[in-house]
């Protein structure tokens, strides 16, 4: 064995003495540094992930990590900086909230797709309630864009949908334009959807719902805690 290590180091050394042993021995350590490159790449654990299937896996995490049917919500508002708040409740198919606009406050209440107002079924006092209670169905049709993760544990989904997904969900109409998508941002903190904030510009000009712009922000807290909610307009 000695005398073999032995002769290795004296062709090592009678290489080293001409141009061409160099540039042998230059070539020689490059393969074995790229063979040794291969092996520790192959044994080492890979992450590799088809981006579909990792899309609509997010999706429906999401989706079933949303807050269900039991929580209290605030909603924002923002049309062409014109402002609008709900603060409201949710239990099952039954909503009872305050809406606010230009300083006015008008207590309705909602139980399947129905409003009522001092006990009278009325309108939905702003369209953008048919987005917010369509807001799992867009996020299953979004498409995921990237996640922002915090040291607290926040995690923070940004997801992009055309304005002829949003159109056909919330509208029941086909749109056929070319725009920059929407934008969805969902945050998870302890396992629960506490936030979600929509940039619709695109949707809201190219279906001529505003000017240049459309905003909506969601706050959801007391998760799972809410009572059962009756019609307090009776």
């Amino acid at each position: 064995m000695k005398n073999k290590i032995g002769e290795i180091i004296k062709l090592f050394k009678e290489l080293r003495k001409t141009p061409r042993g160099r540039a042998i021995l230059f070539f020689a350590f490059y393969l074995v540094f790229f063979i040794v490159l291969s092996i520790g790449f192959r044994l080492s654990p890979q992450n590799v992930s088809n981006n579909t299937n990792e899309e609509v896996d997010l999706n429906t995490i999401l989706v079933e990590k949303y807050n269900g049917d039991n929580y209290a919500y605030k909603y924002v508002f923002n049309i062409d900086e014109v402002i609008a708040f709900v603060d409201g409740k949710k239990s099952g198919y039954r909503e009872a909230f305050s809406y606010t606009i230009l300083d006015s406050t008008k207590n309705y209440y909602k139980d399947m797709v129905s409003y009522y107002e001092n006990d009278l079924v009325v309108e939905s006092p702003n369209e953008l309630l048919t987005i917010t209670s369509n807001i799992d169905s867009l996020i299953k049709e979004a498409s995921y864009d990237s996640i922002t993760n915090y040291q607290s544990g926040k995690e923070v989904y940004r997801y992009l949908i055309s304005s002829s997904n949003i159109s056909l969900l919330v509208d029941k109409k086909d749109l056929d334009v070319s725009e920059v998508p929407n934008e969805i941002m969902v945050t998870l903190d302890d396992e629960k959807v506490t936030d979600i904030s929509l940039n619709l510009d695109s949707y809201c000009v190219a279906t001529s719902k505003c000017n240049s712009k459309m905003r909506i922000n969601i706050k959801y807290s007391e998760i799972g805690e809410i009572k059962e909610i009756v019609n307090s307009n009776n």
